[in-house]
């Protein structure tokens, strides 16, 4: 199946809701730079590298919270309680979670389970995933 579905991993799907491709491009743009078969799941360096060089995008490092145990992680609904003010409109936040990469914009929420761009109160959203890193994308 070819679209914008056609692959659902959480890599290309993270990837096409930053610049707006098919999500078919984007994971053939993963294979090359990755000298891959196929896109199960992306490697933080691989999808930095892959935003960086085939789309312009540089993603900046706001958070390390893999150097603390699980437990004392923030989990997602706690991060968006703390960043309220810090989230404003325009800014694009990646956050991993729960081995996931997640798009965050104001109180716009999407990843390659959900599917579409949703509210980030929507029951969808694993809320109680742990942060492991926060980037902001900017354009270069």
């Amino acid at each position: 199946e070819q679209g914008r579905a056609s692959n659902r991993f959480c890599g290309p799907a993270a990837i096409s809701a930053l610049t707006n491709k098919d999500t078919a491009e984007t994971a053939r743009s993963l294979r090359d730079r990755g000298g891959l078969r196929q896109i199960t799941g992306t490697s933080e360096k691989l999808f930095k590298e892959t935003l960086y060089y085939d789309y312009g995008i540089d993603l900046y490092q706001l958070s390390d919270y893999s150097k603390n145990c699980m437990n004392r992680r923030p989990t997602l609904a706690r991060w968006l309680k703390q960043t309220i003010k810090f989230r404003t409109k325009g800014r694009v936040f990646v956050i991993i979670a729960g081995n996931h990469y997640q798009i965050i914009s104001g109180r716009r929420y999407v990843c390659g389970m959900v599917g579409e761009i949703c509210s980030i109160r929507d029951k969808k959203v694993r809320r109680r995933a742990r942060v492991e890193k926060v980037y902001e994308a900017r354009s270069v």
